[in-house]
C-alpha cells in the first residue's frame, strides 16, 4: 500500500486580504496619523461646537483633500471618497466629525510665538510682584523645554 503525500501551496494573499489582516483586540491602533507635507502643520478639528471649523478657517487653516493618502491603520470598512475632505467619525454618540485641517508652518509658528509672548508677559508680571518690598520667599517657573535643556547641560558636565 502506498501513501500519497498531499502538499498544499501557500495561498497567495492579494492586497485586500493583506489589508484585512486580523488585529488582536488588545493591540493599540493608529487611527489618526496621516502622511504630512513638511511645509504644513496638521490637526484634527471637531465640527462641534457650531462655528469651530469656521474659526479655524478664519485663522488660516484649510481642509486636507484626500488624494489617496493613508490615514492611520487600514480599516475593514475603508470606504472613502477620494477627492473629498479627509474626515473621520469623532463621537458616534453625538454625531460629531473630525476634519483634517492644515496651516502653513510659517503661520503656525507665528501663532505659537504670539502665545509664548503672552506667557512670557504673564511670567514677568508674576516675578515683578515677587520682588516688591514686603514679599519674601521664592518664585520659580520652569517649563518642560527649559527642564530638558538643564538636564542635557548636567549630563554634558
Amino acid at each position: 500500500m502506498s501513501m500519497k503525500m498531499f502538499t498544499e501551496e501557500e495561498p497567495k494573499m492579494n492586497d485586500v486580504e493583506k489589508a484585512r489582516k486580523r488585529i488582536p483586540i488588545h493591540e493599540s491602533r493608529n487611527i489618526l496619523t496621516v502622511e504630512e507635507d513638511p511645509n504644513y502643520m496638521y490637526r484634527w478639528v471637531r465640527d462641534y461646537p457650531a462655528g469651530n471649523v469656521s474659526r479655524f478657517k478664519r485663522a488660516g487653516y484649510e481642509f486636507v483633500i484626500d488624494e489617496g493618502m493613508d490615514v492611520g491603520d487600514v480599516s475593514i470598512d475603508g470606504q472613502r471618497a477620494v477627492g473629498g475632505v479627509v474626515s473621520k467619525m469623532g463621537d458616534p454618540k453625538h454625531g460629531t466629525m473630525l476634519h483634517l485641517m492644515r496651516i502653513k508652518k510659517e503661520f503656525y509658528e507665528e501663532d505659537q510665538n504670539a502665545k509664548q509672548a503672552k506667557l512670557d508677559e504673564l511670567d514677568k508680571q508674576l516675578f515683578a510682584d515677587a520682588n516688591k518690598p514686603g514679599f519674601y520667599g521664592r518664585t520659580e517657573i520652569s517649563r518642560a523645554k527649559e527642564i530638558e535643556e538643564t538636564e542635557a547641560a548636567k549630563l554634558k558636565k
